[in-house]
């Protein structure tokens, strides 16, 4: 894990200016520091090394020529195969790092070399030849790069905080995207709190030059592949497994011990069971593994301990125990003051215990099970897909399924509406979808506070995404799944919280390959009778606990405590800080609402955004801002 730092500018100062980032940078724990300039463009990194490839790498990384050089933040999951490609072709790699790897990369292919390098990963190159920086992020972004331009400075980061600290005055703030954030529709991913601050998106590059056009492109897309076609659900479940555990063996690559999340849910559960099973065999590329758990309030919506520890009773391993860190509101107050962004989540600070003991014991990765619910949960779109693929067999199959399960004038009706909507031609059956009344409509419409004005511009924001979206049923949810706009957010503050602690996050179940996999297989592999993850949790049978395996719910983390003190300076703020963008009177009518419910049901997630933006607000109302 390593914090990442450049600046491109026409002038005097590129290295000042990135030395001032790195300055921010270095208050997250780090084993080097460094820095390199040259003419106009300047680098910086801070870097904690989590592979036994990258000890003893200082950063920044220059070429064998020195006219190239790289900050890289992350990991590869496609070591082998690149490394072994590299060499095909002639090129002189020095060590066996990644980082080295991904220069070579960038030597062989230049902009296009992103699409060859898989894993969880934000890097710039500074290229003298060429006079530009490079910037890439990982194919679902799970390695935040945050930049600014204005023509005269570009400067991209690791962090909102180390990118403002390169910029002569403060910026603005951007209602637009606040307005998003707060009622939990973020569509415009790229911006953040701070006007002009943005975020590359994943699966994308960007390309500045010191003189000419800027370019901003998508290097990865999910393939539109037919459907994978094994003989019997047997076979499916067999290479399924066999995936997962690939997945699992790439992203255990480290020289120090493995911490491995066991919540008790079945994708976590899933992940350490199996990497358990593979250790004799040498699939484990660390030397040792340990279960860590969170223990939520007994009898609780919070309580799943059960769960994990009938994991560590079924592997016969030790399980670690933590509990919730409950931190009070100010906090997250000043945890957003420091980031110079909006706060944390309630949940994502929970973890914050366990975190410290994890780093306490000398691991500095740990796997966890996110991606199972994103790539694994299915839809009925098997209908649609069985239609699409002329396999009528398969179509009376499930519809066979249904009608057990649902009878025939629920599960009847259901299937001849989804034959004849994909029996229309797709321009038909897009203007259908565009001219439902719910089409771009808000989560919250009924009780949504902002102010007519931004609620519009949310609209209008989600419309623009939602019309570059392909038509297939299937494929737009694995597209939306990919692009995952609910989760950046999530990624991008788990990612801060965790280099805080020093710890770097995996996600086996993120892998490009095992991404691939899931998008290739049958819909009705997935939800099968009624049930989600029916191809995991089959291919699971046997490895983890039955009351595991079998588990339909989800453990929650309700944080009643703070309702009171998040009304009291919301409604403060309805009046000050939050004037631009809400309507009092209905965020009054909201609160009203919300009493009684939860932080985070589905009534919470509004509440903690007008929090949360208040908050920031609040923060950055003690700063002057100098810059429009």
């Amino acid at each position: 894990m390593t914090g990442i730092a450049a600046v491109l500018c026409d002038g005097p100062g590129p290295q000042k200016t990135v030395q001032a980032m790195s300055a921010v940078l270095e208050q997250t724990p780090h084993d080097s520091a460094g820095d390199w300039a040259d003419g106009a463009m300047a680098l910086s990194a801070c870097a904690l090394a989590t592979t036994a490839e990258s000890l003893g790498i200082v950063q920044p990384c220059t070429s064998l020529s020195s006219d190239i050089a790289l900050v890289f933040d992350g990991f590869l999951t496609n070591h082998a195969e690149l490394r072994r490609d590299l060499l095909e072709r002639g090129a002189i790699l020095r060590n066996r790092s990644d980082e080295e790897l991904v220069l070579c990369a960038y030597e062989e292919w230049g902009d296009e070399c992103a699409i060859r390098i898989e894993g969880e990963f934000a890097f710039v190159i500074a290229d003298l030849r060429r006079q530009i920086l490079f910037c890439a992020r990982d194919h679902q972004g799970l390695r935040p790069l945050y930049y600014f331009d204005d023509g005269t400075i570009f400067a991209a980061g690791s962090s909102i905080a180390a990118v403002l600290a390169a910029l002569p005055g403060t910026p603005q703030c951007d209602y637009e995207f606040l307005a998003e954030a707060m009622i939990a529709e973020v569509h415009s991913i790229e911006r953040t709190g701070w006007k002009d601050v943005r975020r590359l998106k994943a699966a994308h590059c960007l390309s500045r030059p010191l003189s000419g056009k800027f370019r901003e492109f998508r290097y990865y897309s999910l393939p539109e592949r037919p459907i994978t076609k094994f003989r019997s659900d047997a076979d499916y479940i067999a290479h399924y497994r066999d995936v997962l555990s690939d997945a699992i063996r790439r992203t255990s690559r480290t020289h120090l011990p493995l911490a491995i999340e066991v919540s008790g849910g079945l994708d976590s559960s899933a992940v350490y069971c199996l990497a358990q099973s593979m250790i004799a065999q040498g699939g484990i590329e660390a030397p040792s593994i340990a279960a860590y758990s969170l223990r939520g309030e007994e009898g609780g919506a919070s309580d799943e301990i059960q769960f994990a520890r009938a994991v560590a009773d079924f592997t016969d391993t030790k399980l670690y125990e933590s509990e919730l860190f409950r931190p009070p509101l100010e906090w997250f107050a000043a945890e957003a003051a420091q980031a110079r962004d909006l706060p944390t989540y309630t949940n994502a600070a929970h973890s914050i215990h366990m975190e410290q003991l994890i780093a306490s014991s000398g691991a500095r990765v740990v796997l966890n099970g996110m991606g199972g619910d994103q790539w694994l949960d299915g839809s009925y779109g098997y209908y649609h897909q069985a239609i699409r693929a002329r396999a009528p067999a398969r179509f009376i199959e499930n519809l066979r399924r249904d009608i057990g399960l649902y009878g025939v004038r629920s599960a009847v009706p259901f299937a001849i509406r989804k034959l004849m909507l994909s029996a229309l031609p797709d321009p038909l059956r897009l203007a259908l979808k565009r001219s439902r009344p719910d089409y771009a409509r808000l989560h919250y419409e009924g009780v949504q506070f902002l102010n007519d004005e931004f609620a519009e511009k949310v609209r209008a924001a989600k419309r623009r995404y939602l019309a570059d979206l392909p038509v297939d049923e299937v494929h737009t949810a694995n597209v939306r799944t990919l692009d995952s706009l609910p989760n950046q957010r999530a990624f991008d503050l788990m990612y801060r919280q965790r280099a805080n602690i020093g710890l770097e996050g995996r996600s086996p179940m993120f892998t490009r390959q095992f991404i691939e996999f899931c998008c290739s297989v049958p819909e009705d592999l997935k939800f099968r009778g009624g049930r989600t993850k029916w191809l995991h949790r089959e291919a699971m049978r046997g490895l983890m606990p039955d009351c595991v395996t079998d588990r339909e719910d989800k453990a929650s983390f309700p944080e009643r405590k703070h309702d009171a003190s998040i009304r009291s300076l919301c409604e403060k703020a309805a009046g000050e800080e939050l004037a631009p963008i809400i309507d009092a009177k209905r965020f009054t009518a909201f609160c009203a609402l919300r009493e009684g419910e939860n932080i985070d049901d589905s009534w919470g997630r509004p509440y903690w955004g007008a929090y949360s933006v208040a908050q920031f607000l609040k923060n950055i109302s003690y700063i002057p801002t100098t810059k429009g």
